[in-house]
């Protein structure tokens, strides 16, 4: 949840937004500056007295979202008590003005905090909701397969016909009896939208306001119905159809002799017209509508008849996704050449080995996608796990991965005691740590300029570069594999999955000066309160950590 806080403080400071440009200056809610400015205070007071977070919301340019809206919002009642003291003609004058001003000076103000160097650029993570993926800038962020853009197919998977129906909604909530609630509904889900199409990881954003979208276009779609299905008698009874038709021609009669219609009368917006235009089809529409309850019922019928078969079929869909998505993830099925099926339990398998065959107190080392596996199925510590915050950790562990077996080892020997490889492709799926390694190398070389991400490559015919031919991640994945690799010197294989998609290593002359270091909490750097506590490396890798270069988003 690296952007879930983020996500939720902007979509505020959006609604707050949309609420002030619908009801402009006239319809200025006090309410809702209120409101806002309660909950942008207390919020901001509140969040810079957690250590993690301390000024960042005012220093990180993805949160400065909702300040600005704060200015706005000021704007607008300024803008809205001067309403109160002058003419209709000289008040458009000097809204015109202060709107002009108004934003030359966010403008200015958005440029001198940029420019005075309090406040950081955006970060790679949200770049990429604005540019194309593995265009970022930082490699880690780019590396992600979950960071890249949606297909348009992911959504009726997830979906089903509800993406479309939401899409209705949204507009509804705009144009037909437009609210608070129902303008937060639209602009969550147009948000929602815009990011899940950039990010795939980002669907899971949208699913709450999908349904709610959908909800409001199939509400007013089931009401309709229902007021059909109610008055269904005047399509069979001859004299409720007449009263109904003396009903509603009545009623239109009222609304001819009324103030409104006698003005638009005088302007000649009432005369009949022998041409047909385009913006009468609403009109005609309505009283087509109006004046045959036979057909009215016909349709709203055949509309439920629809909508009753593609509920049907929603209802399946969920309870096969819902099938789908159940299973577990570290468990895959495949098909032996008879067509059988069989499931490929290696990683589980794996995970238990640790748990089972190492010591309560062992490190291991595996690249940062499996370390909450390792950790919540092995309960072993992790190097490194799905938190990458710390770019700078993560490279380190690519340095210790795609240098050459003694150079890794160097650094291996002070911070783990296992080293866990995926060796996928050996079961036939390629998306293993050998096809990850290029981008281990150019995350690597963000940080440690001794690391030539270019050299590390598999060419078009499956050959790896000398480079990578060289390096520990190459010989612990394909030793025993290939035949060009020679045995290691510093790992001791110890356990291989069934179908050969695992492999541990032993790491030998593990430093125990350095194991106790950590294991004795020396290594903790905790903040007042004691509930901060960032790690720090051992001594004896002081001249490694030397040579980085702290990675600039």
């Amino acid at each position: 949840a690296w952007g879930g806080y983020t996500f939720v403080l902007n979509m505020v400071g959006v609604h707050a937004a949309c609420q002030l440009f619908a009801n402009g200056v006239r319809k200025f809610s006090w309410n809702l500056h209120k409101a806002y400015h309660v909950f942008y205070f207390v919020g901001t007071a509140l969040a810079i007295r957690v250590p993690v977070v301390g000024w960042m919301p005012l220093q990180s340019m993805e949160q400065m979202g909702p300040l600005f809206v704060l200015v706005i919002a000021n704007i607008y009642a300024f803008v809205h008590v001067q309403s109160k003291k002058m003419g209709e003609r000289e008040f458009s004058i000097f809204k015109r003005r202060m709107f002009v001003y108004g934003a030359a000076g966010v403008c200015a103000l958005l440029f001198a905090i940029v420019q005075s160097g309090k406040v950081g650029p955006l970060s790679a993570r949200v770049r990429g909701l604005f540019v194309p993926h593995t265009r970022t800038g930082n490699p880690l962020v780019d590396s992600v397969a979950e960071h890249q853009a949606t297909q348009g197919d992911v959504y009726f998977k997830y979906f089903h016909f509800n993406i479309f129906t939401a899409a209705v909604g949204m507009v509804m909530c705009v144009v037909h009896k437009r609210s608070p609630a129902r303008l937060f509904v639209a602009a969550y889900f147009f948000v929602a939208m815009y990011f899940s199409s950039k990010m795939v990881r980002l669907v899971l954003l949208l699913g709450p306001a999908c349904a709610a979208a959908s909800a409001v276009a199939l509400a007013s779609l089931y009401e309709w119905i229902a007021d059909e299905a109610m008055t269904v008698m005047e399509a069979v009874d001859p004299e409720r159809k007449k009263a109904a038709n003396a009903a509603a021609a009545k009623e239109k009669e009222g609304k001819d002799s009324s103030r409104a219609a006698r003005r638009a009368e005088k302007k000649g917006f009432g005369k009949s017209s022998k041409h047909f235009k385009i913006s009468d089809t609403p009109a005609i529409l309505a009283k087509w509508f109006r004046d045959r309850p036979d057909h009215r019922k016909a349709i709203a019928a055949i509309v439920f008849a629809v909508c009753f078969s593609i509920g049907t079929s929603f209802l399946n869909r969920s309870w096969m996704m819902g099938k789908a998505l159940s299973e577990p993830s570290i468990m895959m099925r495949a098909r032996n050449r008879d067509g059988s099926i069989v499931m490929l339990d290696d990683f589980r398998e794996s995970y238990w080995w640790l748990r089972d065959n190492t010591p309560e107190d062992s490190r291991v080392m595996a690249w940062w996608d499996y370390g909450y596996q390792i950790n919540g199925l092995g309960n072993r510590t992790t190097v490194a796990d799905g938190n990458t915050w710390n770019h700078e950790h993560i490279a380190l562990l690519g340095k210790c991965l795609v240098s050459p077996e003694l150079e890794g080892h160097h650094i291996v020997r002070h911070l783990a005691d296992y080293v866990l490889v995926w060796t996928t492709r050996f079961a036939g799926f390629h998306g293993d740590d050998l096809a990850k390694s290029p981008h281990m190398a150019r995350i690597a070389g963000s940080v440690y300029k001794d690391v030539h991400p270019t050299d590390f490559y598999i060419d078009e015919m499956g050959r790896p570069s000398d480079y990578m031919r060289q390096s520990l991640l190459y010989r612990l994945h394909s030793y025993g594999k290939a035949v060009d690799v020679e045995p290691l010197e510093k790992y001791e294989e110890v356990f291989q999955s069934k179908n050969a998609m695992v492999r541990i290593w032993k790491v030998l002359d593990v430093d125990e000066e350095s194991k106790e270091f950590v294991k004795s909490g020396a290594n903790r750097r905790c903040d007042a309160g004691g509930w901060y506590c960032p790690g720090g490396y051992p001594e004896a890798l002081k001249d490694v950590l030397s040579g980085k270069v702290d990675y600039q988003q």
